[in-house]
């Protein structure tokens, strides 16, 4: 039995049936008690899932990751589920890879109503694809934004590499040198940036840069302080833009017969729980990475319920964590 075999045998319209069973608008009180006749007799029951995915949400949201590799990802995903699952949603997660396809194919359940909103951590070089697949749907920015898109909740990665210069330099290093990433992350761009800025407010003019091909891999920190050492004057200090990329630059500069701190002082970012198993345990700049994840859900299952409008962002405190590595 279905909607249209209950219009059939009431001797009415689908829409009058679907107005009697969804209550979405006026039918005489006849009309009402010819169809509901109907429904009890011939045992009708209504597609509810079906109702859901027309008429209201989903309970789904869809968490675009671009590396599920990255523990940074993963960390901040338990603070998406977690706030999600407190306002009675569930999450889909999403490997995009940022390929284009991928990503596309996975907004495909966003037009479709599979899921009710978006939270994004891509690069922000896609940006404007994202705009134009997502529109005007309930959308989120994590970690990376670009402002006057859609809501987001990042830290200063600036504000953040600057500290980590000036501690540096506090201690006393002078030739500090930085693994970077390439520039599709804004993250990456922010903190060499801050990095820049720091050793200028320094007055030191001592630079040396490597960007690794991937900021989730050991050995891409290795082979960037190998490097970096080969080049010139050797460095001090190591400013790595991921605790991945810091802990390989350890293990490198240990094997190199290099002593940390005492030859060489390594700072790397996250706080991810690598940082406190190395040797030295490693000085690092804390992102509250489950707090940027609650808060993204916060203000996604906000727009989708339409109790508050986000049109700007939430920036969150970091913390320098000071241990043995400088």
């Amino acid at each position: 039995m279905n909607i249209r075999q209950v219009a059939r045998i009431a001797g009415v319209s689908t829409a009058t049936v679907s107005r009697v069973i969804n209550g979405t608008g006026p039918v005489k009180p006849e009309t009402y008690e010819k169809v509901m006749r109907v429904v009890q007799q011939e045992g009708f029951h209504p597609n509810l899932l079906g109702q859901k995915l027309r008429n209201a949400q989903t309970g789904m949201l869809l968490v675009l990751v671009s590396s599920i590799a990255n523990p940074f990802c993963a960390l901040t995903v338990r603070g998406i589920e977690h706030e999600a699952e407190r306002r009675g949603y569930h999450i889909l997660l999403c490997n995009s890879e940022s390929n284009p396809e991928r990503e596309k194919a996975y907004l495909e359940l966003l037009r479709g109503k599979v899921v009710d909103g978006v939270i994004t951590m891509d690069a922000t070089t896609r940006t404007a694809a994202l705009k134009e697949q997502i529109g005007d749907r309930p959308w989120v920015q994590c970690g990376e934004f670009e402002p006057g898109v859609a809501p987001y909740v990042s830290i200063d990665n600036h504000a953040a590499a600057l500290a980590v210069v000036a501690h540096l330099v506090a201690s006393g290093r002078t030739r500090i040198g930085l693994i970077g990433a390439k520039g599709e992350y804004m993250y990456a761009r922010e903190r060499e940036r801050g990095y820049r800025d720091g050793l200028a407010a320094a007055g030191l003019s001592f630079s040396k840069v490597e960007h690794a091909d991937s900021v989730t891999e050991f050995a891409e920190g290795s082979k960037a302080y190998a490097a970096m050492h080969a080049r010139g004057e050797s460095c001090d200090a190591v400013f790595a833009i991921s605790d991945v990329l810091a802990c390989g630059a350890l293990n490198a500069a240990t094997r190199a017969g290099r002593h940390v701190p005492g030859d060489l002082a390594i700072v790397g970012f996250d706080d991810l729980p690598y940082a406190e198993i190395t040797s030295p345990m490693l000085t690092t700049v804390r992102q509250p990475m489950f707090d940027l994840g609650s808060n993204c859900a916060r203000l996604l299952v906000d727009q989708i319920v339409g109790e508050e409008r986000h049109d700007g962002g939430v920036i969150l405190p970091w913390e320098l964590i000071r241990r043995g590595s400088a």
